[in-house]
Parts: structure tokens; C-alpha cells; sequence
């Protein structure tokens, strides 16, 4: 039987247009079908069951799959077919994008519905125009569910005139990423996606990505609550029969709300369970936990807290190679949660472009500037000022002198290697500044010094002396200020040249720092700051007996110290009053944040509280770092980086700042 109209094209098995067609179906046309074969990033190879839906004619996709070709065509038509959506408005996102740039406004769709568009493709510099049609977003689970839960808008097929010039691209051999997780894996319920996606921000940075997201979904019903690996087992193999290179295990926020697991250690439990379930079945699978991104409610559960939760989840990674924890959660505080949620949970395109860059390996997104209190914020890899030189340190075959003089207007490290050998003027030489990203090469000087463009330095060498190949000089800057990047104009500078430090470009992990001895230090003075407030320092000794400091004072009864007050032990300190801290050994870097607060008073190592007690309260007049100038103990360490607030900061604030700086510095 086949019923007329516009939207009739099949009629017992066979291909019809009708008479009363218009548009493209008023001339001969091409249906290019959305078979799963064809779909990018899809996660299925077959059809629906047609005995789940009013109208069987789609493909059953994960959520964000998409059609991909390249046609002369000036016209297109989509065929959607929703089957249930929430009813929540406009999905956010363009179904149709042509040479990269969306088709505006997404296409609307009826509920349990075939729907078509026909689309104008806008004239182009090339002649073929590269078309992607996306079917999803949808609720869709990696194992069999109820019929409810598989819903959302699809993707039927594309019609095109039968005259165009048609290429259909198919899906790249590239092992792709999978995303098991819930709404906030697949974006805000799932059918109002807009930008703020996971798969879509992946996949605009060149991932491929498969996705298994549902809103409202959980663990504990894709493995029941049987906490074993066995139990997981099934869904483990759903998982790796698309040979992933990477898992996104971003499920388990909604067993958390809904405590569906008991409590939080089983939750936990059975999260590494599956991590084990899809290791055993495909070893070299990478499986990343992102912690769950922070909520403006967040109420206990048995167990514990949200936060204990959090920590338990990164926790999965010890012991397991396999597993790679991403901290979402630092990504902004819980009172940050209105700025970067949509509905106070699921994160919006600024909270997606936050995770996504710490997904990517993007610097953190958190700033230190989102704390109300912060009144200097220093970082050595921006803003170190310019000085004298260190002396020179030279390496080769016996290398004769070579002078620099002048004033650095910078902090770098200036190198010079001779590469043609020879006496001066028929030699030749290379001077390179910022680790060789910039460089010159020039006939060695003989005798004059010649300018060494833009570093306020200038090179003079030996004359009537035979330079060898592969001669290499080096000198460090002696920087004398260091800019605050808080916009408070408060810059650490030195006493005098003498207490210059000297920048070290690879101090930890090829990131720059400060190298001190323990006579040098820089300062901040004609501060007029009381209780409570705090005082952070990314840093690390080379020795912690005799005692050396981190952070000190410029005179007694002011400010605050924080020393090494033996081979294991940091101690905080103002007046006669001190907190000590056992177990650090602070030749290894670390994060500090020393609180002054009277009897609430902290000092935290690397985001966790290492010691508490009372602190005298002294009000903070003067700071230094590398040197504490009342006793005289200085650094014979790095720092990296360090932070004043004339507050206390929060412990969330406390564990993004943390995160931040180990990210930077990889520790």
C-alpha cells in the first residue's frame, strides 16, 4: 500500500515520487541513506528494530554520529526522524554544516516524526561543497535498554538532484575515542545540546569520538550491583568491540545523587571494576576518570561527601597504569557553579570549554584572578625582570675568554656556540636567547663588542685567538624584579643586586624558575595586611638541613615564615607561635599555602591540610621569597611560582590553585 503525499517514498519496497511532489523531490533526485556504514562516529552497524518505532526508516547511531560528503549541488533535503523528544525547544546545535560554517537555524523536528528541510547551499569559492549532516544528539547506552531509553532526533537520509556531482565520504580507520557517561558526557539532557558538548568539543579538535551517554543514566544499570569484574563484563565488551584508544568513564554523578550503589565506596568499587573488565579485554586501552565537574548542590550522601566521592575517583588510578585521572572538578569552585553551569549541573559552553581544555592537555583554565582576595600573583615563565649577568660557563675544546657586558631587559638564558671555526673576523658564531626560539648568527667580533639586538647585552671576544667547532658559552640572567600579574601593581624586586637569584630555564620539567643561594631573595614591602591571610609558593630545596626558607620576613614581630625546620619537616611559623608539618620532603616540588588565622591556622602541601594550629596573628608588613632577611636561612632551591591574599582562600579555591600550578609544572 502506498499512502500519497510529500513525505511517501517507499511503497511495497519500491522507490516513488509522487506526482504532487515539489522542490528537489519535483525532478529526479538521489537518497543517499543514513546507513550506520556510512555514518561517522557511529556506534552501531545495523538498523533499528522496526518493532520499537511507529516509523522504522532510520539508523540506529550513538548520539553526535554524522553523514559526510562532498557535492556541486545547490540544494539538499533532510529527512529527520524524531522519536521522542523531551519537548525541550530548539536542540542548540545546527544539523547541517557546509565547508565547516553551520546552516542556521538548527532544523526543527516533530515529535515521533519524519520531518524534511530542504536547504539552499550557499555559492563557494569551490566548485564541491563539503557537507556534514549530523543525527543526534539522542539518549543512547552502550548495552540493550528499555525503548525509552533509546530516544532522541535521527538522521534518516540526504536527497540530492540526481545530476549533482556526489562523493561520499566514509568513516577514517583512526581508533576512536568513547564517551561513557550521562547527560553531562553528552551534553544538557542530551537533546539541547548547543556547543556544549564533550563530543562535540573533541571532535572540533580533530578526535574522533563515539559516544554512550543517556541523560539520567547510571552505572548500576548497565552492571547490576554486583560489585565484581565479572558483572562489569558485558559492558566492558560493548565498550572495546569499537577497539577505543581511549574510554572517558564520565559516568557515575547520577549513581552518586541517586545512591544507587549503597554508598560511596561501593560506587567506587565498581567504577574500578570496569576499569579492570575493559584492561583484561583490550590491554592497551587508555581509560581516563574525569572527576565530577562541581554543582551548586551537593548534599552528603552515605558515606560521605561529594568531595570524598571525588577523591576516590582519583584514587582509581593507583596501582592501574591503565588509568589516567583528570581533575574536572578544579575546573571552578562549587560557588563558581552558577558561571559555568547551565542549571547549577550540567556544565555550560563555558564550563564545556574548561574541561575540554584540560582534556586536551590545554594549560588549567582555573586563574588565581577568580579569587577576590589575591593581591600578588607571580609566575617565573612571565614577567621576570632583567639584570646582571651570572658568570659565564663555557664547554669545548679549551675555549678561549668571551665577554658580555650590559644589562639583560630581560630574564633568559643567552647562548653562544662558534660554528665556523677560525680566527676572528673569518670565524663564525650563533647567539641564541629563550631556549633557540630566537637566534642570529654573525662574524665573531674581533676585538670591538658588537650589540646583541633587543637583550641589552653586548659580545666581545678575544682577538688574534683560533675559535674550534662547537664551542659553547652560557650566561643566565640575574633578574632584579619580577612583574605581579594580580594588576595590583605590587612587583618583587631586590635589595640590592647582590640578593639577585639567577632564572634557570628548565627548573623543573623544562619550566622556568628562580635558582637562589641562600643569600639571595626578592621582596615586597609596604604591605599593610592583617589576619587572616595566606601566602602560596610552587618551590623546592636543594637541601633542607641547615634550615632554609621559603618564605620570610623583613623584620620580627611581622609577617610570616615557612622553613624547613628539620630533613622532614616544614614548619609555619610567626612570632612564637609555629605549626609543624611532618613527612615533606621539599627537595621534591610542591604546592604551599601557608594560612595565618589564629588558631584556625593551615599549612597545606599539595592541595591536602599537612599541619593546623594556632599562629600569632602578626600582622603582614613585608614579604620575601628565597630568603627569610630576620634570621638570615635562605632557599638553596627554586621557585616556580607564588600567590598573596589578604584573605583566606577557600579550600575548593585552595585545590583549583593547587591544580593549576601541577599541571603547569607536571608533578
Amino acid at each position: 500500500m502506498c499512502v500519497a503525499g510529500q513525505a511517501t517514498f517507499l511503497c511495497d519496497g519500491i522507490r516513488v515520487r509522487p506526482v504532487a511532489a515539489t522542490g528537489i523531490f519535483g525532478r529526479p533526485f538521489v537518497r543517499i541513506d543514513a546507513h550506520p556504514s556510512l555514518m561517522h562516529d557511529s556506534a552501531e552497524v545495523r538498523y533499528e528494530d522496526p518493532a520499537l518505532w511507529p516509523n522504522p526508516r532510520f539508523a540506529m547511531h550513538s548520539s553526535h554520529s554524522s553523514l559526510r560528503l562532498r557535492t556541486s549541488a545547490s540544494t539538499l533535503a533532510v529527512e529527520l526522524y524524531d522519536t521522542a523528544n523531551r519537548g525541550l525547544g530548539d536542540r542548540g546545535r545546527p544539523s547541517v554544516f557546509v565547508d565547516g560554517e553551520p546552516l542556521d537555524p538548527p532544523l526543527p523536528v516533530t515529535r515521533d516524526r519524519v520531518s524534511y528541510h530542504e536547504l539552499a547551499i550557499p555559492r563557494g569559492r569551490r566548485a564541491d561543497r563539503e557537507i556534514v549532516a549530523h543525527s543526534g544528539p539522542q539518549l543512547y547506552t552502550a548495552l540493550p535498554a528499555p525503548a525509552r531509553e533509546h530516544r532522541g532526533t535521527y538522521l534518516s537520509a540526504l536527497y540530492l538532484p540526481a545530476d549533482a556531482r556526489i562523493d561520499i565520504q566514509r568513516p577514517p580507520a583512526p581508533r576512536p575515542d568513547i564517551i561513557l557517561g550521562d547527560s553531562k558526557g553528552t551534553g544538557y539532557y542530551s537533546s539541547h545540546v548547543g556547543s556544549n558538548s564533550l563530543h562535540y568539543q573533541l571532535e572540533e579538535r580533530g578526535m574522533r569520538v563515539i559516544t554512550y551517554a543517556a541523560g539520567g543514566w547510571y552505572l548500576r544499570s548497565e552492571t547490576g550491583s554486583a560489585l565484581t569484574v565479572a558483572a562489569c563484563m558485558p559492558l566492558a565488551r560493548a565498550i572495546v568491540r569499537h577497539s577505543p584508544a581511549r574510554l572517558w568513564l564520565q559516568i557515575g554523578r547520577n549513581d552518586l545523587a541517586g545512591q544507587y550503589f549503597t554508598n560511596i565506596q561501593n560506587l567506587a568499587t565498581q567504577l574500578g571494576n570496569l576499569c579492570d573488565a575493559c584492561h583484561q579485554l583490550l590491554p592497551d586501552l587508555q581509560i581516563i576518570v574525569p572527576t565530577i565537574t562541581r554543582e551548586t548542590n551537593e548534599p552528603d550522601v552515605t558515606g560521605g561527601t561529594w568531595q570524598d566521592f571525588r577523591a576516590l575517583q582519583r584514587a582509581l588510578a593507583t596501582g592501574r597504569d591503565y588509568v589516567t585521572i583528570q581533575d574536572w572538578a578544579t575546573a571552578w569552585t562549587k560557588s563558581e557553579a552558577p558561571q559555568f553551569t547551565s542549571d547549577g549541573v550540567h556544565p555550560n559552553d563555558r564550563g564545556y570549554e574548561h574541561t575540554v581544555a584540560m582534556a586536551i592537555g590545554e594549560p588549567h583554565p582555573y586563574s588565581p584572578k577568580r579569587i577576590a582576595s589575591l593581591r600578588g600573583w607571580w609566575e617565573a615563565d612571565t614577567g621576570l625582570g632583567g639584570g646582571a649577568m651570572s658568570t659565564v660557563t663555557a664547554s669545548g675544546n679549551t675555549p678561549p675568554t668571551v665577554n658580555v657586558t650590559g644589562t639583560a631587559t630581560r630574564a633568559f638564558r643567552l647562548r653562544v656556540e662558534v660554528t665556523t671555526a677560525g680566527t676572528p673576523p673569518s670565524s663564525r658564531l650563533r647567539w641564541t636567547i629563550d631556549e633557540g626560539r630566537y637566534w642570529e648568527e654573525i662574524d665573531v667580533p674581533l676585538g670591538a663588542s658588537v650589540p646583541l639586538g633587543g637583550t641589552g647585552l653586548s659580545l666581545s671576544m678575544a682577538t688574534g685567538v683560533g675559535y674550534a667547532n662547537n664551542v659553547v658559552y652560557t650566561w643566565d640572567v640575574r633578574p632584579a624584579s619580577w612583574l605581579d600579574l594580580s594588576g595590583n601593581g605590587n612587583d618583587l624586586s631586590v635589595e640590592h643586586a647582590g640578593f639577585a637569584g639567577q632564572y634557570n630555564p628548565t627548573a623543573l620539567n623544562n619550566q622556568p624558575g628562580i635558582l637562589w643561594t641562600p643569600n639571595q631573595g626578592m621582596r615586597l614591602l609596604g604591605l599593610n595586611i592583617t589576619a587572616p591571610y595566606a601566602v602560596a609558593v610552587v618551590a623546592t630545596l636543594g637541601t633542607m638541613t641547615p634550615i632554609r626558607s621559603l618564605i620570610g620576613r623583613q623584620t620580627a614581630a611581622e609577617g610570616v615564615i615557612l622553613y624547613s625546620s628539620s630533613a622532614t619537616r616544614m614548619s609555619v611559623a610567626d612570632g612564637p607561635s609555629q605549626i609543624n608539618a611532618d613527612g615533606v620532603v621539599a627537595k621534591v616540588p610542591h604546592v604551599y599555602v601557608a594560612i595565618v588565622d589564629g588558631a584556625n591556622s593551615r599549612l597545606y602541601v599539595d592541595g591536602a591540610v599537612a599541619a593546623s594550629g594556632t599562629l600569632s596573628n602578626f600582622p603582614l608588613t613585608g614579604l620575601w621569597f628565597g630568603l627569610d632577611r630576620v634570621a638570615g636561612w635562605g632557599s638553596d632551591g627554586h621557585h616556580l611560582a607564588a600567590a598573596l591574599f589578604a584573605a583566606r582562600p577557600t579550600d575548593d579555591e585552595i585545590a583549583c590553585l593547587t591544580a593549576r600550578w601541577r599541571q603547569k609544572y607536571r608533578f
